[in-house]
């Protein structure tokens, strides 16, 4: 009684374990390539089957390599949600940044009209070498 029990315990575990890894399996399946493992898709497209049902095909940005599969409409949704808030992750941390650089910019170009490196003849000069050309109403 006692080993069929542990065997039945043990069963179950295991078909637990199997279903959990396609779960993950199939969640990946829009996100991870098969062949390189990247996350970059580069291309995607998507066309209705059934009811509740779409075929993708989606081109890996790495290696090139289409793959397709066979979605449910909510999934899809779950992709798009994902890849959204993927580029706003990305537009942030640029935005982020893009200031930090401004700001470093900013420090050096006031360390150097601290220290006397550049002065106000340097942008005169330049001035006067772009600014006289009647073609260039502008300057430079």
């Amino acid at each position: 009684m006692v080993p069929l029990l542990v065997f039945l315990i043990l069963l179950t575990a295991g078909l637990l374990l199997v279903a959990a890894r396609a779960m993950r399996a199939e969640r990946r399946s829009l996100r991870i390539c098969p062949v390189c493992s990247s996350a970059a898709v580069r291309l995607w497209d998507a066309e209705r089957l059934d009811s509740g049902w779409l075929r993708m095909r989606l081109e890996c940005g790495e290696c090139g390599i289409w793959r397709r599969s066979v979605v449910g409409v909510a999934k899809v949704d779950a992709y798009d949600r994902a890849v959204r808030r993927d580029r706003r992750r990305i537009s942030d941390h640029a935005a982020r940044l893009g200031s930090r650089r401004s700001r470093r910019d900013l420090a050096g170009f006031v360390r150097a009209l601290r220290r006397e490196v550049i002065g106000a003849e340097d942008f005169l000069a330049r001035a006067r070498r772009c600014g006289r050309d009647p073609r260039r109403p502008g300057g430079c």
